[in-house]
């Protein structure tokens, strides 16, 4: 082999080590990129998942707290007004004055068992969801001034595990709670179906429109919109905000159904 046949043999070997070089060069770079995005990836979820744990945390403590209440409220001071009220009866004074101290506590228990029912609802232990729901849209009629309306889709009604109930009732609770301080609303519709073995809630108002941005929901003040998320993730449900035209505002919940249902 003459020396320019062995110059070109050196030239395309060097070539070709260096186009190989390059190549495993670019692949470590691909792969180095590629296993950053993917630690990068498990650390949000991590992050995320630590974030979900400690609000169900906070949550959970939340329900025992009121709990706690609501027992103290009904057995302690219940039973105190019962008491007051039966020891009326023997005491000496003016029929309108003891009629009017009667009306009073009447009053107050009343209020005491509003207030006991919004903490714990026992409603829902005994009735479940549906029920709870409606006795919530005509207490809501009655001591507010918009139009609650529900119309139910179900032919007969479900039959959800206690944490499902509890989770969709305090949603419910809080989106109301949402539409009274800051829709403007006049009118509430609240509708549910089932389909494609899903549960579907729907909380529709005429007010000003709202649908959060991912921004939003992360702001340190929102912690009515991370509850109501917590929540549905805690029974692997959904929730999404859809405005309306001309206006107002949809809020879908979205819950699997993991039982037969008709």
């Amino acid at each position: 082999m003459d020396e320019g046949a062995e110059i070109m043999v050196i030239l395309l070997l060097g070539t070709g080590g260096m186009v190989l070089l390059a190549s495993f060069i670019v692949l470590f770079v691909f792969i180095y990129q590629k296993n950053m995005q993917t630690k990068k990836r498990e650390l949000v979820e991590l992050e995320l998942e630590s974030q979900l744990k400690i609000t169900e945390a906070l949550i959970e403590s939340k329900e025992q707290e009121q709990r706690r209440v609501a027992r103290e409220l009904h057995d302690g001071i219940g039973s105190a007004l019962t008491a007051l009220k039966m020891s009326l009866i023997s005491v000496p004074m003016e029929g309108d004055t003891k009629e009017e101290l009667n009306q009073r506590i009447v009053d107050i228990s009343n209020d005491l068992r509003r207030i006991s029912n919004e903490l714990m609802p026992s409603i829902l232990d005994d009735l479940g969801f549906f029920k709870a729901l409606e006795k919530l849209i005509t207490q809501l009629n009655s001591n507010t001034q918009l139009n609650f309306s529900y119309a139910s889709g179900l032919d007969t009604p479900l039959d959800f595990s206690k944490k499902e109930a509890l989770a969709l009732y305090r949603v419910s609770q809080e989106i109301f709670n949402n539409i009274i301080k800051h829709a403007d609303a006049v009118t509430v519709k609240v509708k549910d179906r089932i389909e494609d073995g899903q549960y579907f809630l729907s909380i529709s108002d005429d007010g000003n429109g709202f649908s959060p941005t991912e921004e939003e929901m992360k702001k340190e003040d929102s912690h009515g919109l991370k509850n109501i998320k917590s929540r549905m993730q805690q029974v692997s449900g959904t929730i999404e905000y859809n405005n309306l035209k001309p206006k107002g505002t949809e809020v879908l919940i979205q819950l699997k159904l993991n039982h037969d249902s008709n």
